[in-house]
């Protein structure tokens, strides 16, 4: 499908009611996007276990005696599920939309579990979900969620952040700093790429070429990003209390066609910064 015509499809979507039903219909009926394919549940599973490697280089948390917080956990808690699997003792996850279902969440927890050659037990149920150690809550803004403060071990994002606008970003990573205890750690994946390029021709960088104005036709609540570039987010990490201690940006080679076009907000960032692809980013509290 035109990215342009699917960007008229979720604006549509978002403007009707029972909207997120009819969303979540086309995606399981006609695009075949849920339940995850095993491929991509494989790439969740991976990025689970990059995580955990990234905290035991970068952070002293005990993965068994630890308490981790996730913002945007989608359809089928997949990422909690596998570092569950992993060894992480419990998760809480908080989304701004209540998207996951058991029959998804049951779904993604057995392929994970076969791959990691373990046995996880029938999770048809809310109950039977938080007794595995995974606390949804959803709908919920993580700053009404009455966290207690510096009581998360953990506090992370995968592909989450670059949805959320930048003022309620701000919002988001000063909550988390609150609830984060002293020698806790933060880590965040982050993906800076057009995702209408995805299954596209068009370039992965090619939102960089529209202005705010002319950009607000392709963003809804189905399909929003901040176009923030990866220093955009250092800056806002450190002005919500934290410490960048590593940062991994996957940079891309310089589009000639993207910066002949490239809109005037984007014009002050280096090549380097308009073309870093994905990133991780790894903080602390800042004491």
């Amino acid at each position: 499908m035109d990215w342009k015509l699917k960007a008229k499809v979720f604006r549509g979507l978002a403007a009707i009611p029972f909207g997120d039903r009819i969303h979540y219909r086309l995606q399981r009926h006609l695009t075949k996007e849920l339940p995850r394919k095993p491929q991509a549940l494989d790439e969740i599973l991976t990025a689970a276990q990059k995580l955990i490697d990234l905290l035991r280089q970068h952070s002293k948390v005990k993965l068994h005696q630890a308490h981790f917080l996730e913002v945007g956990a989608g359809w089928d808690l997949a990422m909690a599920i596998a570092l569950r699997l992993l060894g992480v003792e419990r998760i809480t996850c908080i989304d701004i939309s209540k998207l996951a279902k058991p029959s998804m969440i049951q779904h993604a927890a057995k392929h994970i579990a076969n791959r990691l050659g373990k046995s996880v037990p029938a999770l048809t149920s809310w109950e039977s979900i938080k007794e595995f150690g995974i606390t949804y809550r959803a709908p919920m803004l993580l700053q009404n969620a009455a966290i207690p403060s510096s009581s998360i071990d953990v506090f992370f994002s995968v592909d989450t952040l670059e949805h959320i606008p930048r003022a309620a970003l701000l919002d988001v990573l000063l909550e988390g700093r609150r609830i984060i205890k002293p020698e806790g750690t933060s880590i965040h994946l982050i993906d800076y790429s057009d995702h209408y390029a995805r299954g596209s021709t068009i370039s992965r960088f090619n939102f960089l070429t529209y202005t705010e104005k002319a950009w607000i036709p392709f963003n809804s609540k189905f399909h929003y990003v901040n176009r923030m570039r990866h220093s955009e987010y250092l800056e806002k990490f450190d002005e919500s209390g934290f410490i960048v201690i590593h940062t991994e940006p996957d940079i891309e080679q310089p589009q000639p066609k993207i910066l002949d076009s490239l809109a005037p907000q984007f014009e002050k960032f280096n090549v380097n910064d308009l073309f870093t692809i994905r990133a991780k980013i790894i903080a602390s509290p800042r004491l």
